[in-house]
């Protein structure tokens, strides 16, 4: 009798899983809106980060939020406003980075280029000239020009707070500037 019941039991189905469907449902939306997603995000990617990367965030996003959707008709253009959004702020951070790269790099020299022997000096010098800060300042600089974090990350991460971590990263900006010339 219990072999009888043992086989029913691993013969039926388990009832279709209500999560599962719902994340296959959101991938078929997403998978109809790919490409004009790819397009929007094409415009806002750089080397560092691709159009597959802000398309991938922005369906991240968008599951996340999923149930803010009001009008299913308006999906696509709900959905190229996330990728819009996570594009911009992807620019933002790459210009962050660079900017602090080539904002002091160019102190030290006018028109490099980055892929020249000059150009990597420049770059060791600014990280050296990084290196020579106060600890919690270039704690304060790495967190943010190279981990992309914002202020409020950073503040949380390093126990201390947002204005403290804005205050720090003004000192820490008046001394590279001193320490490059």
């Amino acid at each position: 009798m219990e072999t009888e019941r043992s086989t029913t039991t691993a013969a039926t189905p388990p009832p279709p899983d209500q999560a599962a469907r719902g994340e296959r449902a959101f991938k078929n939306w997403i998978d109809d809106h790919r490409s004009r997603m790819l397009a929007v995000a094409a415009r806002y990617a750089h080397e560092a980060v691709g159009a597959e990367d802000i398309v991938q965030e922005a369906s991240l996003i968008a599951y996340e939020r999923r149930h803010t959707l009001r009008d299913p008709e308006a999906a696509g253009t709900w959905l190229v406003g996330i990728v819009r959004n996570v594009g911009r702020q992807e620019a933002r951070k790459h210009a962050r980075q660079t900017g602090l790269l080539n904002g002091y790099g160019k102190k030290l020299a006018a028109d490099v280029s980055p892929q020249t022997e000059d150009g990597i000096l420049t770059k060791v010098q600014v990280r050296r000239a990084i290196d020579e800060l106060p600890d919690i300042q270039r704690q304060v600089v790495i967190c943010r020009y190279f981990r992309e974090m914002s202020h409020k990350e950073i503040a949380a991460s390093l126990g201390r707070a947002e204005g403290t971590v804005r205050s720090d990263l003004c000192r820490a900006h008046r001394a590279l500037q001193e320490i490059l010339g």
